[in-house]
């Protein structure tokens, strides 16, 4: 029979694996997302690299002209190095603000420097001659020197042919023959663009780290309701199962029942024999287990057992009438015919098992029925086996159908008294039965006699009802 798998089992695999689900998904995501961003951040970088470039080179033409419009205005004096005009530009070129690691020059008309913003700090920029100065041009990529340059009104944006990263603008005055020239060095274009490029990876880096913070929550909360989900289906599953297995079982134990009963009627001298053979054969089989006589029997056994004694007379269905329901002692023939039953019956139920497959309740079931007429000291039938070789449960049915037989009328003898019967088990002991379950049978004797009461009273008080309901029937057919 299937039955489900036991939920607290579903529960530790689950909780076993869970946390490894998670840990392997974050881990993947990471890996992803990692790979990803340093992808995109590498490609992003180099835009913002080249957004910071421009806008560097943007920020020096808008300081170059505003700091010529300043020159202008002293140009009606003679500018040369020195003069009153010189000096306050040269104030100017000192007070300007400028962003870190850029200069701010003003040529003459001979390309070297009259104005500087750093030339206090440093006396040797005075008179420095950038005649050959080599740019680039940063709108066409072409070569030339600071000489040949002549931008006039508007600036131009350059860059230091050497150093690709350092920028510069240039713009001339004509009427004032001067050139103003901002440069800024490739540490402070790095700096900007380190630190554009340093925020967004902050950005970034706070970015991923917050989703994959969400994804793990989620996967979390997603989990716990994939595992409440599963827990409630499994739940309902198992729940099915079991109903299913103990329909099934129930149906299975019915249908041996009434076979068995189908098989009683045959000899229907014997009353409520399954009943008490039933009965009798729990009651010794738990007396066992409680002494600890034997390992094999557990509760489970013992309900198999209750059930597989009523099997044991199956095979009786095919003796004949004439010999089941003879009043008197059998022949030697026909004692070997009425010997045939157990064979039958064990055929009978190997059939079935055939058909449903193995099954632990007709497995014992067809060990009863084979031999529970085997005697312990090897005279029995229909194998003549001996001792431990006959199965333990056949044993069992064996005094049980000995002791109910002795204790119940039959047409050809009368009932013995329970004294009596046990007397004779007693006297059995270690020749026709197992010594140990003849010991397990005296220390509940009273209760296997108190059983055969208790079955006989619920008869007595069946069969006036019995009887009636059989004239009722009987007067309503002749009617």
């Amino acid at each position: 029979m299937q039955v489900a798998v036991p939920l607290h089992t579903l529960k530790t695999g689950k909780l076993r694996h869970r946390g490894a689900w998670i840990a392997a998904t974050i881990l993947l995501q990471s890996l992803v997302l990692g790979v990803g961003g340093y992808t995109l951040f590498q490609t992003t970088k180099y835009g913002l690299e080249s957004g910071v470039s421009e806008g560097l080179s943007a920020e020096n033409v808008r300081l170059a002209e505003n700091f010529l419009q300043l020159v202008r205005r002293h140009a009606s004096e003679p500018f040369a190095y020195g003069s009153i005009a010189w000096e306050a530009v040269q104030r100017e070129a000192e007070r300007v603000a400028l962003p870190a690691g850029c200069q701010l020059m003003v040529l003459d008309e001979f390309n070297r420097v009259l104005c500087h913003s750093e030339l206090e700090q440093t006396p040797a920029l005075r008179r420095l001659d950038l005649t050959w100065q080599q740019v680039r041009d940063a709108s066409d990529g072409s070569i030339q020197t600071i000489a040949l340059l002549e931008p006039l009104g508007q600036a131009i944006a350059l860059r230091d042919a050497v150093s690709d990263q350092t920028t510069m603008a240039l713009v001339a005055d004509d009427r004032a023959k001067v050139k103003v020239l901002v440069h800024r060095e490739a540490a402070g274009a790095q700096l900007a663009s380190a630190s554009v490029t340093g925020d967004a990876l902050v950005w970034a880096a706070g970015c991923g780290v917050l989703l994959v913070g969400l994804t793990l929550l989620g996967s979390i909360a997603l989990v716990r309701r994939y595992d409440s989900a599963v827990e409630r289906l499994n739940e309902q599953l198992e729940h099915e199962v079991d109903r299913r297995t103990r329909q099934g079982l129930t149906i299975r134990n019915g249908l041996v029942f009434g076979l068995a009963k189908l098989a009683e009627e045959r000899d229907n001298d014997t009353g409520r024999h399954l009943e008490r053979i039933c009965q009798y054969s729990a009651l010794l089989a738990s007396e066992l287990r409680s002494k600890g006589e034997f390992g094999e029997i557990t509760p489970m056994w013992i309900d198999r057992l209750r059930l597989a004694a009523s099997m044991h007379d199956i095979g009786k269905v095919g003796i004949p009438d004439s010999i089941l329901h003879k009043p008197g002692p059998l022949t030697p023939t026909e004692r070997v015919i009425m010997q045939e039953h157990a064979r039958i019956g064990a055929e009978t139920i190997a059939a079935i098992r055939q058909r449903v497959g193995d099954d632990e309740l007709l497995n014992m079931g067809l060990q009863v029925a084979l031999s529970h007429h085997e005697r312990f000291d090897g005279a029995g039938y229909p194998h003549r086996l001996q001792g431990e070789q006959i199965p333990l449960a056949a044993r069992i049915v064996a005094l049980a159908d000995v002791y109910d037989a002795l204790t119940t009328a039959r047409p050809y003898k009368q009932a013995m008294t329970h004294d009596q019967a046990r007397a004779i088990i007693r006297e059995q002991r270690d020749k026709q039965f197992d010594p140990r379950i003849v010991d397990a049978f005296e220390w509940i004797h009273r209760e296997m006699d108190a059983t055969r009461h208790d079955l006989a009273c619920e008869d007595a008080a069946l069969k006036p009802l019995i009887e009636r309901r059989m004239s009722l029937v009987a007067a309503r057919v002749a009617a």
